[in-house]
């Protein structure tokens, strides 16, 4: 998990962590801050909207409906109307000024480090003591040919010594073979068409063909693999029988015995395979500790490095799937993309850190720096936008799109947000839907809530079951429970179980129907005199009424 710390005033911060020899500095969205500074206040509402018509007396007695009143004396300014509903505490102050970039978190799984020493890996070296075989001072023997004959030299040829002294090392039997070396191609009997530059290049080579080695032990172990291209100290080294590789840079593909169609570029790049195919590895180190696993591309410096037997997987950037030891069909683009998975399968990274510290969640798609950067085994997770889902790390089956979306959410499942830091502050309720900027922004723990529209939900913190429809429904509330609200600015006053519709809408008290506001009303009220004999039925908290129906 990411470490977060506040520092105090005046501290500085100093941020290290070492990785293989490498530093990196990573950058998270820092703690969100109070919510800003909850903006300055909100301009004091306008005045409030001129008060309700002041106390203009119940406009006057219900008399004949009167010339309305000339609508008394503006009321006496209202006594300034409670300063408005705090204005809509302005779009979450701009994210604070992202805090001073967090610090770093947890450097990560160390990780297996990695089969270390690539020197290591040169391991055997054994071979190249053949050249024991040069016989017991075989050398000295041609030193006897100058014997008492001179020039003739015939009987120093044929001496005790001679025949130990390897005068096959020079023979070569295939047709159209090339050779610079005095032991390159030296065991070649019927192959053909191979060219060998450097020490013991293409060595063991018996009836392989086609074959380029270029470098001290290049291609050393061939015997029959033909179609191999191998540049570099022992690059292919150990290949005896795989064919149509190409290795380029020292140890490259340097373990690789029946492997075949392979491709690394870049010093030790693909330097474990032993049977692993088409496999393409360009970068030092890339696909180092592969061995059997096929079908995988690494691009970029340490990209798949760990990777033993993961197949499918494509790995772009440095240090891409760098942990990747068993997990197949992954996709990651970016530095440090999906970098700690180590058998997580089918997930897809793309962008920086994306899915950085991923170990073994399955099924999720990663768009955007950082993005569900903290997850570890959740799975079937979407994020679209940076940092988005940023430190989710078990919760399940959620889906954020748009910048710092569900940013918070760590263990909550199942919850769906839309829009610049929906559900933002959301840590583990679940089926939660967010819909447009800061919609449920501040919810923690409340779950099966819909808020659409910018700011609909925005401070609800732990209420549950709550439905808001248009920006700022339900701005306010927090606890409150079991509300429906329909219109702009709608407010339940945090209580439960009403049901509020139209613009500026509010509940007074727990389970009201409560139509229009003073600002916007439902049509207008008057007292007329009727008379009807048709009635609606309705079912009023359980019990069922009838309300007097008039056709106008």
């Amino acid at each position: 998990m990411p470490l977060i710390t506040r520092l105090a005033k005046g501290e500085k911060l100093t941020i290290q962590e070492m990785d293989d020899n490498l530093l990196y500095l990573e950058s998270i969205a820092g703690v969100l801050g109070p919510v800003g500074p909850q903006g300055p206040a909100g301009a004091n509402g306008a005045d409030g909207a001129q008060g309700p018509i002041g106390l203009t007396g119940p406009q006057g007695p219900a008399g004949p409906a009167g010339p309305r009143g000339e609508q008394g004396p503006a009321g006496a300014n209202g006594a300034d109307g409670a300063q408005g509903p705090q204005g809509d505490q302005g779009p979450a102050g701009a994210d604070g000024a992202q805090g001073p970039q967090g610090d770093q978190g947890p450097a990560g799984p160390a990780g297996p480090q990695g089969p270390t020493g690539d020197t290591g890996a040169q391991g055997p070296a054994g071979p190249t003591g053949a050249t024991g075989a040069t016989g017991p001072q075989g050398a000295t023997g041609a030193t006897g040919a100058t014997g008492p004959q001179g020039a003739t030299g015939a009987t120093g040829a044929t001496g005790p010594q001679g025949p130990a002294g390897d005068p096959s090392l020079f023979q070569v039997d295939g047709n159209d073979n090339i050779l610079v070396d005095s032991i390159s191609l030296n065991g070649t009997t019927t192959g053909n068409n191979n060219v060998a530059l450097g020490a013991s290049a293409l060595r063991s080579n018996t009836t392989g063909n086609y074959n380029v080695a270029l470098g001290q032990s290049a291609l050393y172990s061939n015997t029959t693999g033909n179609n191999n291209v191998a540049l570099g100290q022992s690059a292919l080294r150990s290949n005896t029988t795989g064919v149509t590789n190409v290795a380029l840079g020292r140890d490259a593909l340097q373990n690789n015995t029946t492997g075949n169609y392979n491709v690394a570029l870049g010093q030790s790049a693909l330097l474990y395979n032993t049977e692993g195919n088409y496999n393409v590895a360009l970068g030092q180190i890339a696909l180092r500790s592969n061995t059997t696993g096929y079908q995988n591309v690494a691009l970029g410096a340490r990209a798949l490095y760990s990777n033993t037997t993961g197949n499918n997987n494509v790995a772009l950037g440095l240090s891409a799937l760098l942990y990747n030891t068993e997990g197949i069909n992954n996709v990651a683009l970016g530095q440090r993309a999906l970098r700690s998975n180590t058998i997580g399968n089918n997930n897809v990274a793309l962008g920086p850190d994306a899915l950085l510290y991923n170990t073994e969640g399955k099924n999720s798609v990663a768009l955007g720096a950082s993005a569900l950067r903290s997850n570890t085994i959740g799975n079937n997770n979407v994020a679209l936008g940076p940092d988005a889902l940023l430190y989710n790390t078990e919760g399940k089956n959620s889906v954020a799109l748009g910048a710092s979306a569900l940013l918070y959410n760590t263990t909550g499942n199942n919850n769906v947000a839309l829009g610049l830091s929906a559900l933002r502050s959301n840590t583990t309720g679940y089926q939660n839907v967010a819909l447009g900027q800061s919609a449920l922004y501040s919810n923690t723990t409340g779950n099966n809530n819909v808020a659409l529209g910018n700011a609909a939900l925005q401070n609800n913190t732990t209420g549950t079951t709550n439905v808001a429809l248009g920006a700022s429904a339900l701005l306010y509330n927090t606890t409150g429970n079991n509300n429906v609200a329909l219109g702009y600015s709608v407010q339940s006053g945090d209580f439960s179980g009403s049901i509020i519709l139209g613009a500026e809408a509010a509940a007074t008290d727990n389970g009201q129907l409560v139509l229009g506001s003073v600002n916007y009303p439902i049509g207008p009220v008057e007292t007329e005199s009727l008379t009807s004999n048709k009635t609606l039925e309705i079912n009023l908290n359980g019990n069922l009424y009838k309300v007097l129906m008039y056709q106008a």
